[in-house]
């Protein structure tokens, strides 16, 4: 067989780009529904969301072996602060925006990845050797900096225009319509 299409759809780098690709589609997208749905205080929404997440993992674990889990514990106890995240996010989300609120998350995520690469986590993790901290700094300043600048953009309110025929809804600004008229009102 001289086709070099079963080593390339076997080799890490393939596999590694199909799974950077899956995590382009599904990253930061299970938060549309947040944006677009009220979905109340977040708590059901953040409960499906870790059963599908689960449910993932149980199926990847099941693909591996169903291997041994080194430090339970922590495990455990990492789980329970990213189901934490997870319950804010809904109502950050709500109250500053999908995109302000993922560069939030993300942000942190990144700088404590960071941290806990270089510095180790708490003797579970052992630290990353720096070839060149110089850019291991310039890096973390780069990525912070980008951040700082991504905050003080200010959203445009541009007027969506409205196709022929259709009728202005009125707007529901905190319990009551934009026009100053409450709910009950009409």
């Amino acid at each position: 067989d001289c086709s070099p299409l079963p080593s390339l759809v076997m080799s890490g780098s393939f596999v590694g780009y199909v799974a950077v690709g899956i995590a382009v589609l599904g990253f930061g997208s299970n938060f549309i529904p947040v944006k677009k749905f009220d979905i109340g205080d977040g708590v059901f929404y953040q409960w499906v969301m870790c059963v599908g997440i689960w449910l993932t993992g149980l199926v990847v674990a099941a693909c591996y072996g169903c291997p041994a889990v080194p430090h339970p514990a922590a495990v455990m106890s990492g789980g329970a602060l990213w189901c934490l995240g997870n319950v804010m996010c809904p109502v950050i989300i709500q109250k500053i925006g999908l995109a302000l609120g993922m560069a939030f998350w993300c942000g942190t995520n990144m700088v404590v990845g960071w941290f806990s690469g270089k510095t180790g986590l708490f003797g579970f993790i052992k630290a990353d050797e720096i070839h060149s901290p110089a850019l291991n700094y310039v890096g973390l300043l780069l990525a912070v900096g980008a951040l700082v600048c991504f905050v003080l953009v200010q959203p445009s309110q541009q007027e969506v225009p409205k196709a022929e025929g259709e009728e202005e809804l009125p707007t529901v600004v905190d319990g009551g319509l934009a026009d100053g008229r409450g709910l009950d009102q009409e």
